[in-house]
């Protein structure tokens, strides 16, 4: 990014939710399971998501631009190597947090001007109440929070952080 100006930098980052947003209603609408080896079009997609043919196939494109997506010059759309985590049936999955993500995370930054004017939590704010709370009385999203947890905790032990390891090995060490 450093060939850009500062206020080109600044209007980069102010649009940064785009890909963001376009990852999440792939994991929503399961597109990368729809997805085979031989890969499928936009309009074969649409047919079985029952969506829009039109504003999927941009949607996979855009797919495309982050590399999530792969388009051929027949315009048949496969999987990248980073495609394939948005798989729900995958070990190194992490579709569930990309959802949790943005269903708790994402949403909750919608009230930092306000937690940041009152130094209240603005969870608190937007869902009138605090989490845990919140999620006793809304099943529905309580399992959305815990299976995003889920992937984030199994994709920790999958992924290589060898930093993480000597922490807690030094932590072992210094309290047995």
């Amino acid at each position: 990014m450093s060939d850009l100006s500062p206020p080109q930098q600044m209007i980069r980052r102010f649009i940064e939710f785009v890909p963001a947003r376009a990852i999440l209603v792939a994991a929503k609408l399961g597109i990368p399971d729809h997805i085979n080896a031989e890969g499928v079009t936009g309009a074969q997609l649409a047919a079985k998501l029952n969506a829009n043919t039109d504003a999927l196939h941009r949607l996979l494109q855009l797919l495309a631009s982050i590399e999530i997506l792969h388009e051929a010059a027949d315009h048949r759309f496969t999987l990248t190597p980073l495609g394939e985590t948005l798989r729900s049936d995958t070990p190194s999955s992490v579709r569930d947090y990309a959802v949790y993500v943005h269903d708790f995370i994402y949403e909750g930054f919608g009230g930092l001007d306000e937690a940041v004017r009152t130094g209240k939590p603005a969870f608190e704010k937007i869902y009138g109440m605090p989490f845990f709370q919140y999620l006793e009385k809304t099943p529905d999203r309580a399992a959305v929070f815990h299976a995003g947890i889920g992937n984030r905790g199994r994709c920790w032990r999958w992924c290589d952080r060898p930093w993480l390891c000597d922490a807690r090995e030094s932590k072992t060490r210094f309290t047995r």
